[in-house]
């Protein structure tokens, strides 16, 4: 059902998809299956037509995926709420690159989601930072700090094993680490006292550089795959 309004969506006049975008974003009324509902419909609308989405209501969409990403009482809807925020803000990585104008609301959003109590929705968090950082590593360089510390933490100890495997990814791609001879350099630049990801450098020691240097290379191509 929710798939199937997403679509409809799409055909609507631009003032009416932006009341349709406004209701789903409500994460207050109703009951919890009602809040979910809403979470999933708004989700798969972002990640379906992300370009629909951007052009003209993302501050709104944004304003309620974040607000179901904060859901007291159902995983899915908060998951749904991660998957597309992560969507919007690589379409618009994949758009816009450095320019991108939502990292700086979404990179704390996704920190934030990799600190739930849900194993599945700090898995879902990772997933899509890893392909946020692939997308565009321009585009997340500046907010390097607001999320590479959080990943760290999941990698280095999360008790989910897909948390921990997406966050690695993430983490890999975010600081441009590459299984070269000087693949580390970014990393080590940004680690450093004062630079950018520095919070992390406890849990991102040297050794651990290497083993992520070792990791299989994603595709560029899966930038664009969030989980619709």
């Amino acid at each position: 059902a929710a798939l199937a309004l997403a679509h409809a969506a799409a055909w609507l006049a631009d003032d009416e998809r932006g009341l349709t975008i406004e209701t789903l974003g409500d994460a207050e009324s109703g009951d919890a299956d009602a809040r979910e509902h809403r979470a999933l419909s708004l989700s798969a609308l972002a990640r379906v037509r992300p370009e629909l989405v951007l052009a003209s209501h993302a501050s709104v969409a944004l304003n309620g995926l974040a607000r179901h990403a904060r859901d007291p009482e159902r995983e899915t809807a908060r998951v749904a709420a991660v998957l597309g925020m992560g969507r919007l803000a690589v379409a618009s990585a994949l758009q816009n690159g450095a320019a991108c104008l939502y990292a700086p609301k979404i990179c704390p959003l996704l920190a934030r989601a990799l600190r739930d109590d849900g194993a599945y929705v700090r898995a879902a968090s990772a997933f899509c930072l890893s392909r946020l950082c692939l997308a565009s590593p321009d585009a997340v360089a500046p907010h390097l700090g607001a999320f590479v510390p959080a990943l760290a933490d999941v990698a280095a100890a999360d008790k989910s094993k897909d948390a921990r495997f997406h966050a690695d990814r993430a983490i890999r791609a975010a600081l441009r680490i590459e299984d070269e001879e000087d693949g580390l350099l970014f990393a080590q630049e940004a680690l450093r006292a004062g630079g950018a990801a520095h919070a992390a450098r406890a849990r991102l020691s040297d050794v651990v550089l290497r083993r992520l240097k070792g990791l299989p290379a994603l595709d560029p191509l899966d930038a664009a795959d969030t989980g619709a």
